[in-house]
């Protein structure tokens, strides 16, 4: 069954001095559940500090503001685009002097799978602006944020989907991961079980495993969502095959540029542990 949590319902926790967190989804929400979803918000002068425990790993998309992130490679700026993964055991501080807020998502336990300690998860961030955008006949933009690929992990894929005005996505399912969707920016509604829930910015819908939803955008504007799959590997079922999306690579990221195509021009790290 479909799960909204509405973001202006959600009031900030202060936990830390300049720092206040939105407990968005957890297991009381969503029982079985190896993930949890939370909204920070950094004060201008204060900081945040990471520290991913064993067996879980830590992705987190910058909302808005910028920040300075400090890891054990890296000290670098983080602005409203850029994503970045913390796999277990690293330890990461960002600062800012103009005040930050970003999604963190944390996936816990056996999503990570059995080859987790032979192959670990990279530490990477990107700036989705630079990726490829992959796009179908209709209309509707995808770029790839966190991939197996990209991370070289199977936890979870993560992807910024951009609906334009009326933009409609067809009734699907996913064989084999939980759906979880946070309205970045926009106005949309998801469909599921015969049940049509509003979303808007700040806004998280949650879809388990082979529950049918569809998304669509409303309103004048764009409509801009994170899209997370956990796992990573799935199948996803369209309700009528004949209506199946098809994504192609438009060669070019979202200004109309050459996208990244090296690892050099990320940040991207085999991390093993201090």
């Amino acid at each position: 069954m479909s799960l909204h949590i509405s973001g202006s319902a959600v009031s900030p926790q202060p936990i830390d001095r300049g720092v206040t967190r939105q407990p968005l989804l957890s297991g009381q929400e969503a029982k079985g559940t190896h993930v949890v979803i939370d909204r920070y918000a950094v004060a201008t002068g204060a900081s945040f500090k990471f520290d991913v425990p064993a067996g879980s790993i830590i992705w987190v998309q910058m909302l808005d503001g910028e920040g300075t992130l400090r890891t054990p490679y890296t000290n670098g700026p983080v602005g409203e685009a850029v994503s970045f993964t913390l796999p277990a055991g690293v330890q990461a501080t960002l600062s800012t002097g103009k005040g930050v807020s970003f999604l963190q998502t944390a996936v816990h336990g056996p999503a990570l799978g059995p080859g987790a300690a032979a192959s670990p998860p990279r530490l990477v961030a990107t700036d989705w602006r630079c990726e490829p955008v992959f796009k179908t006949k209709d209309g509707r933009k995808r770029v790839l944020l966190a991939t197996p690929a990209i991370v070289n992990t199977q936890a979870f894929k993560a992807d910024m989907v951009i609906y334009p005005p009326g933009g409609v996505g067809q009734t699907v399912h996913r064989e084999g991961a939980e759906t979880f969707v946070y309205v970045v920016s926009g106005r949309g509604s998801a469909t599921s079980g015969g049940q049509r829930i509003a979303l808007r910015d700040g806004d998280l819908a949650c879809f388990a495993d082979r529950e049918p939803h569809s998304l669509e955008a409303n309103g004048d504007g764009e409509f801009r969502f994170v899209q997370i799959n956990a796992p990573a590997t799935f199948e996803t079922v369209w309700a009528d095959a004949r209506k199946a999306s098809t994504w192609i690579d438009t060669g070019l990221d979202i200004e109309g540029r050459r996208p990244l195509t090296e690892w050099k021009e990320r940040w991207a790290f085999a991390w093993r542990g201090a």
